[in-house]
């Protein structure tokens, strides 16, 4: 990737809907305008972000995970981290 490109924005996707809401965030459905794919998108309340520690933050993920793992349908993982 070249430097003068950026990552993807919030722009470049259609929310469908919620998928699921928790204590610091939620998942929404989203697809992507360029190719028509969905992807699932973590919203995360900032505020929230600030005052927890990340220790804690990496745990509250990992347990979400395995809990959700049984679930879910297979969906192409991309992370994107917006300001």
């Amino acid at each position: 990737m070249k430097s003068s490109q950026k990552g993807p924005s919030i722009d470049d996707f259609i929310i469908i809907r919620t998928l699921g809401s928790g204590a610091y965030g939620e998942v929404q459905l989203v697809q992507k305008k360029s190719n028509s794919k969905q992807y699932a998108m973590k919203v995360i309340d900032k505020n929230f972000l600030r005052r927890v520690p990340t220790t804690t933050l990496v745990r509250f993920e990992v347990i979400s995970s395995l809990r959700s793992k049984k679930n879910t349908k297979s969906m192409p993982k991309r992370r994107c981290y917006l300001s």
